[in-house]
């Protein structure tokens, strides 16, 4: 659906451009942004999936007009590596930047959103492709934990993805040419790990400081921080109702990162219980970075949107029903989606020998399989996987395609 695309493509860049400009000289348009536009983007790319918004969000597009600049290399290395944790640090950042800045003030919005295109273009003209995306984005975080291994409306019988028109390789197994890949990559990296048993902690550390500072949940939940003006107060200013003499900015900080430490600490704490469960190392890691996203989803529709959507008894009604369903299905897609032979039980060759490359082809109605296999140099099997030895898994239709 190009033109499809095309069209969501330009709506969302000139909704961007909008917000931008009417920051300045509106003052409703924090409340709008932080409680209407920002608490349907998650939900949005879940349901488009993860391709249709790379190809539509209107960083990302901005982003690409830098990437024609570009002209040789790439990120330094160390960046490439870390760039999740890179990206993770950015989003705290942002956070913390939200609940003493720019949460209430309109030019200071303006600013931080102007800010965020303008970094997408620099970091992509510097690196090629989409760096910023890989590499330093914040909402790219939240995009690839709430997306990965999620099936989609869009994706559902479509081959098609996000790969750039030239690729430049500015990030190692990219998502954007084979998101199954890729996520076979991450599923065994500490920082994937690391990045996405805290985030369910960041979610409820931004919402519970509210309270956490003025002693309340209605700080919160009544929307008055979308009419607090940036002023020195608010960075520096009380932090804790508890502990004044902290200032806003440190306690902010504080809370995010130790509410993140918390949620790591407790995934890692049930990964390891359930080792008898699921002996299978990389379907219990599979398992778990499942159930984070599934309580991340979940922990931030409690809270994101109140204190408008309470305006609007009906739309929250809609939205507690929506969400649940939503969250049930992609988990269900995601803890079903590998067979009963996992990879860490699959033979592995050895160099010395040859590796058998299996490819399954499932029937549209599920009711057949037909797989074929052969044997061919070890090299070859490395190069054809991009250099990735994890096996091919086979994978499950989504729950409701079963079901069909």
């Amino acid at each position: 659906m190009p033109n499809v695309i095309a069209i969501v493509r330009v709506v969302l860049l000139i909704g961007y451009l909008g917000v931008i400009a009417a920051a300045f000289v509106a003052p409703i348009t924090p409340r709008v942004f932080w409680t209407m536009v920002m608490p349907a983007v998650p939900l949005g790319f879940v349901l488009a999936g993860f391709h249709a918004w790379r190809r539509t969000c209107p960083i990302a597009t901005v982003g690409a007009l830098g990437a024609k600049l570009h002209r040789s290399g790439t990120l330094p290395a160390g960046w490439r590596r870390r760039g999740l944790t890179i990206a993770f640090i950015a989003l705290i950042a942002t956070l913390t930047l939200r609940l003493v800045a720019t949460n209430g003030d309109g030019v200071a919005l303006g600013l931080f959103l102007a800010s965020l295109a303008l970094g997408a273009l620099v970091v992509n003209a510097w690196g090629g492709g989409r760096s910023f995306c890989h590499h330093l984005c914040p909402v790219g975080v939240v995009e690839r934990i709430y997306t990965d291994d999620a099936p989609s409306a869009s994706s559902l019988g479509s081959n098609e993805t996000s790969r750039c028109d030239r690729c430049t390789g500015c990030a190692p197994a990219c998502a954007d040419l084979d998101q199954e890949r890729s996520f076979r990559r991450a599923r065994d990296d500490d920082a994937r790990r690391s990045v996405t048993y805290a985030f369910p902690g960041v979610v409820l550390a931004f919402y519970a400081y509210y309270a956490l500072r003025e002693g309340t949940w209605e700080a919160y939940f009544d929307g008055r921080w979308t009419l607090a003006p940036f002023g020195i107060e608010r960075v520096t200013g009380p932090g804790f109702h508890f502990a004044p003499e902290v200032p806003a900015v440190l306690a902010a900080t504080l809370t995010l990162v130790g509410f993140a430490a918390i949620s790591h600490a407790l995934f890692a704490t049930i990964e390891r219980a359930l080792t008898t469960r699921w002996p299978d190392v990389a379907l219990r890691r599979e398992r778990m970075l499942a159930f984070a996203s599934f309580t991340a989803f979940n922990l931030f529709y409690l809270f994101a949107g109140a204190p408008s959507l309470r305006l609007v008894p009906g739309v929250a009604r809609a939205l507690e029903l929506v969400v649940p369903i939503v969250a049930t299905l992609v988990l269900v897609h995601r803890l079903r989606r590998r067979d009963g032979v996992t990879d860490s039980t699959r033979p592995h060759a050895t160099n010395h020998g040859a590796r058998s490359v299996a490819g399954a082809v499932e029937a549209h109605g599920g009711a057949s399989t037909v797989a074929t296999s052969r044997a061919v140099p070890s090299g070859v099997a490395m190069r054809s996987l991009g250099s990735d030895a994890s096996p091919v898994t086979k994978r499950r239709l989504p729950v409701w395609k079963e079901a069909g």
